[in-house]
């Protein structure tokens, strides 16, 4: 395998990596389970690309990271690399140096940098960090010159003398460059570098110290941990039995096994990280579509549920939806990765929003029913009410309760033992006497809708000012407070009275919210009286009101109010009362008697 070299740039530090021999990937990342870690990027992902071997050539592979990979300045997913190829990583870059077995000739080490600012100056070098020359060489020793003899004594001479001579210096020049020959080649041994715990430059400013020739280097340790030939082969066929179609384990069940396995192989020296992180790329995938297949139909469900205003199962079939998410860490994870968190947050609270005004609405029907003596139509409302809303099973049981009397009611009324139903109140068919034209109304009947349309603008609004919080009034003889309002509509609290099969009443609390058109026209009047500072005008568009919806137990109310507000209108009024009532005009008017204007 073609080891590979790097220089890198990160969070302020540079310093170089040098794959080992044999090695079949390099992870990148932030992780301190790389094998680069660039820990001082905020922008790396915890495992950012994978830069792999195969058939000799490099290849770099981006895995998701959030800020991408660029290679050469370009954005790539997976790209083959060549020597002098930039890649950067967030705010990190790895500049490759080569891919041959030796790092290229290296130039003069840079001295070490100022240290940063406030810190003591770096200190020189020691002489053991210099390069060593090496002393001179003495000069060979020459021995003096002999007078010239006669041939005869040259030839007595001894030859091995000068050879003997010569031995010896070169011995004693040897003992003394033998120290300097062996630091020199020691010195010159080849500039690998190895991957360690520690990190092999330490940033000190725009410059990095490199390590001076010399310097002793972190050789890879000879670990006794990694995993055999048999193991490997075995943990082969495990996560081979993990993804066989055979296997009839869960998907979260595959999952979590694999997480066993990895934590066996903690601390372990292997070539199986690449198989593993398939693995459980291959097991969440194949969950994460089970997960949304059963999240789609339940979504399609809910919506129908809801559609259909069945509340009680729209509910329950979303709760079932989060335990299920939630028993299983695994789902949970993938459910975030898929968006359901999102939806599992969003949906309940809209539910329970639609739940309520179903209940409002129902209620109010049944009551509407019940105030005509209208059984038949009472009873399909309130059986959808107890069936399909989302309520407390005490309630849902004093509904049925309530039904089954309901139930014999009609059968009364069918038999004749009960007064048949009553229509509601007809404008047309109940009108009444047309109102005589003064200075209250001056074109008669058709001028009180000039009083009654503002009225009804006029609580909107105080309403949704928050001016009316609390206002009290009768919802079909139930107690209701107004809350608030919202557009044209305002909320009403209710308190239902439910009885028990032992007689007793049990108080539920609903809300109700409508506009005032679809609420009776005895709960608006009331609060039409309690607008804050209502005119003259305002409480002669309430007394119109109840003239125009038959609510003649309250128009004497109003009409005391009116006159109130304005003494000078009493005379108008009183004809206007009279023609109402269709009766003459009192003798002396109408008169005060228990908070209302009534005939003396």
């Amino acid at each position: 395998m073609t080891p590979m070299k790097m220089e890198i740039t990160s969070g302020g530090r540079r310093f170089n990596y040098g794959s080992r021999s044999g090695l079949l990937f390099i992870r990148v990342g932030s992780g301190p389970d790389n094998d680069i870690v660039l820990a001082g990027d905020a922008a790396v992902s915890a495992l950012h690309a994978k830069i792999e071997c195969f058939m000799g050539q490099w290849r770099v592979t981006d895995q998701m990271s959030d800020s991408g990979t660029r290679l050469n300045g370009e954005a790539v997913y997976s790209a083959d690399l060549k020597a002098g190829d930039v890649l950067e990583m967030g705010g990190s870059t790895l500049r490759i140096v080569s891919l041959t077995d030796t790092m290229p000739p290296s130039t003069t080490p840079t001295p070490q940098a100022a240290s940063r600012a406030g810190s003591p100056a770096a200190k020189p070098a020691s002489p053991a960090d210099r390069p060593v020359q090496p002393p001179p060489m003495p000069r060979p020793f020459v021995p003096p010159p002999v007078a010239a003899s006669s041939g005869q004594d040259r030839k007595k001479g001894n030859p091995w003398g000068g050879l003997i001579t010569l031995g010896f210096i070169g011995l004693v020049v040897l003992l003394i460059c033998l120290p300097v020959i062996i630091e020199e080649l020691s010195s010159s041994a080849p500039d690998e570098i190895w991957v360690t715990d520690e990190a092999p430059e330490v940033p000190v400013g725009p410059e990095t110290v490199r390590p001076e020739p010399g310097a002793p280097r972190a050789k890879p340790p000879t670990s006794s941990k990694r995993l055999t030939s048999q193991e490997e082969q075995a943990v082969r066929a495990r996560l081979r039995a993990l993804t066989d179609r055979a296997n009839s384990e869960s998907w979260e069940s595959r999952l979590e096994s694999l997480d066993a396995l990895v934590k066996e192989l903690e601390g372990r020296d292997h070539a199986l990280a690449y198989l593993l992180e398939s693995t459980r790329l291959s097991l969440a995938n194949s969950l994460a579509i089970e997960l949304s297949r059963r999240s789609s139909q339940d979504q399609s469900d809910i919506f129908d549920l809801a559609s259909q205003e069945n509340f009680r199962e729209a509910i329950a079939r979303l709760t079932a939806l989060r335990a299920f998410l939630e028993e299983n860490p695994y789902r949970m994870a993938l459910a975030d990765r898929a968006g359901l968190k999102d939806y599992l947050e969003r949906t309940p609270g809209d539910l329970a929003a639609r739940n309520e005004a179903f209940i409002g609405r129902q209620f109010l029907a049944v009551d509407g029913a019940l105030a005509l003596d209208d059984f038949k139509k009472a009873v399909p409302a309130l059986e959808k009410l107890a069936r399909d809303a989302h309520i407390d099973e005490e309630i849902r049981n004093l509904l049925q309760l309530e039904l089954q009397s309901i139930l014999k009611l009609q059968e009364q009324q069918a038999a004749g033992e009960w007064p048949p139903a009553r229509a509601p109140f007809n404008k047309r068919k109940s009108k009444l006497p047309a109102a005589p034209r003064n200075s209250l109304l001056p074109d008669g009947d058709s001028s009180q809708y000039r009083f009654i349309n503002p009225l009804r603008d006029k609580l909107v609004k105080a309403a949704r000012a928050g001016e009316m919080k609390g206002a009290q009034t009768l919802v079909y003889g139930c107690e209701a407070n107004l809350e608030s309002g919202d557009g044209w509509r305002v909320t009403l609290k209710v308190s239902r009275a439910l009885r028990r099969e032992d007689r007793s009443l049990k108080l539920y609390a609903y809300t109700l919210t409508e506009q005032p058109s679809n609420l009776p026209a005895a709960t608006v009047v009331r609060l039409y009286e309690q607008i804050p500072n209502a005119s003259r005008a305002e409480f002669l568009g309430a007394l119109c009101y109840c003239f125009d919806n038959g609510l003649m137990d309250d128009a004497p109310r109003l009409a005391l109010k009116l006159w109130k507000s304005d003494e000078s209108v009493k005379a108008d009024l009183d004809a206007l009362l009279a023609a109402k009532l269709g009766i003459e005009i009192p003798q002396g008017g109408f008169i005060e008697r228990d908070g209302r204007l009534v005939p003396p």
